[in-house]
């Protein structure tokens, strides 16, 4: 990425945690308005932002035995990883909503 893109992503980094660390009674429209960001940009940022972030790798030392959990996007799955040792395990469980 070049300097000027570094920038702008940087940017829109530090207006994200802005928004999303604006005082409670302040509504998002009204906080879109007063630093001039439509909502669309805002979301399109925001979701390029997730990716580039998903896109970059993240070195995590596994520990023996320790499950490591990861939740879906939407919050209807669950991944479970575990070492144990001789290899890993995987876990799947895709939840569903149960009524009476």
């Amino acid at each position: 990425m070049n300097k000027k893109k570094e920038s702008v992503v940087e940017e829109w980094r530090r207006l994200i945690a802005e928004c999303e660390n604006r005082p409670k009674g302040v509504k998002f429209g009204d906080w879109c308005k007063s630093v001039g960001v439509s909502k669309t940009n805002y979301y399109y940022w925001k979701k390029r932002l997730r990716e580039l972030e998903s896109d970059t790798p993240q070195i995590v030392k596994v520990e023996a035995d320790t499950l490591y959990l990861f939740c879906g996007r939407r919050h209807n799955k669950i991944k479970g990883l575990v070492w144990e040792r001789d290899g890993f395990l995987l876990l799947y469980k895709r939840l569903l909503v149960y009524e009476r």
